[in-house]
Parts: structure tokens; sequence; C-alpha cells
């Protein structure tokens, strides 16, 4: 699609119901042709919505008033479109952790966690955080991070906590949350409206700088070996990731699932959008009262679908 078309449809599907002033600045974007032509001067995967606020974010623009936020991004071009560059979307929602715990609570013994895409690796936390389904008490009841995740269908809410031996995330960019520039940019990245993801990102930070998780420098398809090579002997390595595989060529997502599929010990959880994985797909839509028509679906190895959950957490469906 074009980029007006990509704003326009960001504004409709996606912002609308979670964040008004996102919804009015895609549009604002969408019928604005210089900014338009600007963006598009940019590679494809730079111009996304999401990077295009949070970078102006990052600056101080203006973003509770469309026209004045297009005079400031247009007026201070270079400086954006240098942060665009430079940076990349690695949302780093931890409340994600509450759509993978029940698959991962179903598998026994020692495991290590490996996310692809891990941005600063908060989702290799699952057992660290107070995850509540449906207002029944949390397993990790103590933590800092409070996640509450309504159920729909056959969810098999967890009993007992994963025993997590190791975490390991990949990232062609991998965040430091004891960095300030880093820390500054997964903020910038949370949704204006989103002030309690903005809080559950801060006390995750937190845990995560006292506990760090070992984070590898590469290409998820080049650097998944190497990370498979770093499991404890005896764990069985759990491959996950979220909203991650849409940024790589469908080649790429061919040979990452040939990767998985070699190693026969390892369990593949993915979360990504419709159609991002071929023979993915499922009937089931977003509850009502979701706020938004946008949903990942839940897959094992490649082929079992599990669910539909809300990319940001608040409630799965199986």
């Amino acid at each position: 699609m074009d980029t007006r078309e990509w704003y326009n449809l960001f504004a409709e599907h996606e912002a609308a119901g979670s964040s008004p002033t996102y919804e009015r600045l895609a549009r604002a974007v969408g019928e604005s042709q210089p900014l338009v032509a600007l963006l598009e001067e940019l590679p494809a995967p730079k111009r996304q919505p999401n990077l295009l606020f949070a970078s102006a974010r990052l600056l101080g623009a203006p973003i509770d008033d469309p026209p004045a936020f297009i005079t400031y991004v247009l007026s201070s071009w270079d400086e954006v479109a240098a942060v665009m560059q430079e940076r990349s979307t690695q949302t780093n929602e931890a409340a994600r952790t509450g759509t993978l715990l029940p698959v991962i609570a179903q598998i026994s013994g020692p495991i290590a966690l490996i996310e692809v895409g891990c941005s600063a690796g908060l989702c290799l936390y699952p057992d660290r955080y107070a995850i509540s389904y449906d207002g029944q008490p949390a397993l990790a009841r103590h933590s800092t991070v409070h996640i509450d995740v309504a159920t729909n269908g056959s969810v098999l809410i967890p009993t007992i906590l994963p025993d997590v031996v190791a975490r390991i995330g990949v990232d062609l960019n991998p965040l430091d949350v004891n960095d300030l520039a880093d820390r500054s940019w997964l903020e910038a990245l949370i949704w204006p409206e989103h002030n309690t993801r903005l809080a559950r990102l801060r006390a995750a930070t937190s845990i995560v700088a006292h506990d760090p998780p070992v984070l590898l420098r590469g290409d998820l398809v080049e650097t998944i070996d190497q990370a498979l090579a770093l499991v404890p002997s005896g764990a069985t390595p759990i491959v996950f990731h979220s909203a991650v595989l849409n940024y790589i060529s469908s080649e790429d997502r061919k040979r990452f699932a040939e990767q998985l599929s070699s190693h026969t010990e390892v369990v593949w959880i993915s979360n990504e959008g419709p159609g991002v994985i071929d023979g993915l797909a499922s009937h089931l839509r977003p509850p009502l009262g979701a706020g938004s028509a946008a949903f990942f679906i839940t897959g094992r190895n490649g082929s079992d679908v599990i669910g539909i959950s809300d990319p940001h957490g608040t409630w799965i469906s199986w």
C-alpha cells in the first residue's frame, strides 16, 4: 500500500478505540501531501506510523494538536528522519507474557526462553510478573509488575510457574534497560493514553535491570543457532516472538521455520498478526468491547493454532 493509505488504515484499524491522539495524528499525516512525500523518500520499513510518532515524541513534538505536529515534523524533518533511520519499532510490551504464560506453563521441567526480536528482553520474564487471569490471584503475587488478562474459550490458566533456567534474547539492535537513551526510546514507543502500560514498562525494566538476560545482536535467521547453543543441558528450549516476523521477508520466514524444525527439541511459540505465518489462521475475532480490531494469532510449532490475543496483552481467546 502507499504511505497515505498506510496511515489512514493505521488510524482506522489500530489507533481507533485505543489511542485517539494517534488516530488524529495518523489522519493528519495522511492528509499532508508534503509530509507523505518526505516519508516516501525513506525505505519502506522506515515509514511506519509507530516509528514516526515515537521519533517525533522523543524530540519533543507536540502531539495534542495535529496541525502543530505536522508543522513541527516538517520544520524538523532532518532531525526526525535521523531518529527514524537510526531506531526501529521495538515496542517491548511486558503484558504479552500473559498471552505466552498459559502455553509455556504446560511444559514440564526446566526451560530456556529464547525470544527473537526481543528489544530489551522484557518478555523473557513471565515467571517474574504478577499475571492475573479473570481476576484470579497471580502466581508471582509479590511482583511489582501487574498484568490483568481477560480470557475467552478453553484457556488453560497456569497453576504453577515455569522453571526458567536461561533467558536469551536475539535482536538486530538489543536495547539495554540500564542505558538512559534506550529507556527513553522504549518509553517513547508507548502510546500517549496508555499510562498503565508506561507504569508497567518502568516496573518491568527495573526487574530486568537487576537480572539482565543474555542478549545477542544479530539477524534472527543467522543467530538462532547461536542462541540455541547457549541452552543448558537438560532444559527444553522455547523459542518465541511477538510482532516480529512481519518485519522480515517471506523467504526469511521460511528459512527461520526450517531452522526451528531441524531442532526437534525446540518448542516454537509464535504471536503474530494474521497472514504473517502461512497456514496459521483463525475464525476467532476480538471480544466485544476489546477497543480495537487488531489481534495476533498465537501458534505452536508453525502449524497448530492456539488462539488469538490482544497485541497489548489485555485479553486472550483460545
